[in-house]
């Protein structure tokens, strides 16, 4: 079966559903995050002004949304990934690395030198695969994190 292509656009705010929805699926496939989840279910969304200052991307697939990524600028030269989600039906298929292409193509033409990411241990092996390399560790409100870098 052919995968049809990924697209990567600027979100609107017709997506915020959405993308809210994405967020939540993809987290419930992690056993280690699914019980923080449901008890901080209000927690997890994009907040929508993330949408309208540009900061979200999302992937689609014949027209449908299939993921998101969040860029923000921390200063000059360095851009923080704060979220990136594929719908669990479309994981596996090229969209997740999609988005990470992408956002490091929009930071390095706003002068970006590096992506920072804060990623759960799930998410850690995705993001070595995608030239990223481990700094340290972090501690969210979800629990332990990594914290990762991808030079620019």
């Amino acid at each position: 079966m052919r995968v049809p292509p990924v697209t990567v656009r600027l979100a609107s705010a017709s997506d915020q559903a959405r993308v809210d929805e994405i967020m939540l699926a993809a987290s419930m496939t992690n056993i280690n995050d699914r019980e923080w989840v449901l008890a901080n279910r209000d927690m997890v969304y994009v907040p929508s002004d993330q949408i309208a200052d540009g900061q979200v991307v999302v992937a689609t697939e014949s027209g449908v949304v299939t993921g998101f990524a969040v860029l923000v600028p921390l200063d000059s030269s360095s851009f923080e990934l704060d979220g990136l989600f594929v719908h669990p039906d479309q994981m596996r298929r090229g969209v997740g690395r999609a988005l990470v292409e992408h956002v490091c193509h929009v930071a390095r033409c706003l002068g970006g030198m590096e992506l920072l990411v804060t990623g759960n241990q799930a998410a850690t092996d995705f993001f070595l695969k995608c030239g990223f390399f481990e700094t340290g560790k972090a501690q969210t409100l979800g629990g332990p994190a990594v914290r990762l870098v991808r030079h620019l």
